[in-house]
């Protein structure tokens, strides 16, 4: 048997994108309708699993955690609050550290949601805040069974998406 160069270039791009998908990226499938209108159900993301190797979380980050909610459940959602942010939640707004936020990605007013006791949160170290962009129906940091979401149960930031083939392109 003989190998050619040619051989020997395919088994390295095989190499490098399996590498790729092991410690770097990692493909994932939106389930449910906590994101909309900025993910539907069966979006297929991207993630980028070393994107907080440098650096924390930022404000509006969309991010796929580690959740003990329903069994362990993967949960996509958007960076609301870090670590020391005191977050406030009304009626029909979202207020970080006593400033209202502009949110015009979501996709409901929050009176829809039926709120527990707790209205004003302050996020502890090394923890986020997150929302899902339709508020009345996500489980997100609002809830005493999600709570905040520690940085060490960050999967990844989702960089891309690749389906709907409509809406392929990088998530911002």
């Amino acid at each position: 048997m003989h190998i050619t160069k040619s051989d020997i270039i395919t088994i390295i791009i095989i190499c490098i994108l399996m590498i790729c998908t092991l410690f770097v990226i990692k493909p994932t499938i939106v389930r449910g309708e906590s994101m909309t209108p900025t993910l539907q159900d069966g979006s297929y993301l991207i993630l980028n699993k070393l994107a907080y190797c440098r650096h924390e979380p930022e404000y509006g980050d969309v991010i796929v955690v580690r959740s003990d909610y329903d069994g362990g459940e993967l949960l996509i959602k958007r960076v609301i609050g870090v670590a020391g942010d005191e977050i406030r939640i009304d009626a029909h707004d979202v207020y970080r550290n006593g400033q209202r936020l502009d949110e015009t990605y979501t996709n409901a007013d929050l009176e829809e949601y039926e709120p527990e006791e707790q209205q004003t949160w302050v996020v502890p170290e090394d923890a986020l805040f997150v929302l899902g962009d339709h508020r009345s129906v996500s489980a997100d940091s609002r809830r005493r069974d999600v709570g905040f979401i520690s940085c060490d149960d960050i999967v990844g930031k989702a960089v891309l998406r690749l389906f709907p083939f409509d809406e392929i392109g990088r998530l911002e």
